[in-house]
Parts: C-alpha cells; structure tokens; sequence
C-alpha cells in the first residue's frame, strides 16, 4: 500500500521538480534587480530625513528594461536600500522585459501603479489592464478593477473591484483574452 502512493507522487514530483528548472525562464529579466534606479521629471521635492522624494510632471522611472511613467512618482527607500514607488496619473504605465526572449515584455496601466522593488510586485488599480507580448503580438490581455502582479514569478491574481464599466463590459467583471498559442510541429 505504502509502495502504490510512493509511486503515484513520483509524477508529481518529477512535475514540480522540472517546472522548478524552468521557472526562472519565465521571469521578468532578473538583471533588472543589479540595475541603478533613474528618474526624469519636471520637478523633485526631496525629504532626506524620511528618505522620501516626490517627482512631478511627465515623470520616467526606469531599472534596467523596467520603466514606469506617469504624472506623479513618490519613491520611498527602505532602510535595506530597496525602494518603493506609487505613480499616479490619468493612466501610468509599467513595461518591463521577461527573461524568456528579448522579444518577450509584459506591460500593464492603471491610474495608480504601486512597485515594491522588495517583493518584486507592482499593484495596477483603477482601470487597470495587463498584457504579455512577444514582440508586438499580444498573447495575454487582462482587465480589471484591481492587477497584483509579481514580477518575479510572472503569477498575477485580478479582482472586479472598481472596474471600469464600458460598452464591452457594462458589468465592470474581470475580462481575459488569450490567444492561441503557436503550435510546434508533431514529431515524426
């Protein structure tokens, strides 16, 4: 008895085990997290006691391929030299690359985008949406009220609160679109 549920966990955990190994291939670059932070904007008010800085007017955050604009940006750094952002604005946008392909970007928008450099997570809010691309094609687009999304490990969660309501969505639900996948060829 004890032998027959042994060898039905052995799939299991070869499963887990394999998806272990690939898992970082899908990743956002994880280059990124060596990267110096830099920001442009049209002004910065600086409070160097409480390590906060407030940037206002066409703000660009950028950390390796991750970019954040919006029309406002408080950045906090912790006390362990990570830093976290809220950026505000009609819609602030997040792009980032995943190590999986060059050609392989996840971007999202929201009216609030909140990024913790710690946890690896960005929280869109407010009409938020988030899309996976390879190139210029889009594989995954998600809307909803509320996007948490770990970039780390590219696992994203979706609530219907506070969604924007639109001819195509007049119930403000959670939406998904996900395109077919390009099939390989069957081996002969």
């Amino acid at each position: 008895m004890k032998r027959l549920r042994f060898l039905r966990v052995v799939p299991t955990v070869i499963l887990t085990a394999v998806l272990m190994v690939q898992t970082p291939m899908l990743r956002a670059e994880r280059a990124d997290r060596s990267r110096p932070l830099q920001i442009e904007a049209d002004r910065l008010d600086y409070d160097d006691l409480n390590k906060v800085n407030v940037f206002n007017g066409r703000v660009s955050l950028s950390k390796g391929s991750l970019l954040i604009r919006a029309d406002r940006i408080v950045l906090r750094e912790e006390r362990d030299g990570t830093q976290s952002a809220v950026a505000t604005g009609r819609l602030a946008t997040l792009r980032q690359r995943r190590d999986a392909s060059s050609e392989s970007w996840v971007e999202g928008q929201g009216e609030r985008i909140e990024w913790d450099s710690r946890t690896e997570i960005a929280i869109f809010s407010e009409k938020a949406q988030l899309r996976r691309l390879d190139g210029a094609r889009v594989v995954d687009d998600v809307q909803g009220g509320r996007i948490r999304y770990n970039t780390g490990t590219e696992v994203y969660e979706v609530d219907s609160t506070g969604a924007a309501t639109t001819p195509d969505n007049p119930n403000g639900r959670v939406r998904v679109t996900i395109q077919p996948r390009a099939q390989r060829p069957a081996r002969e």
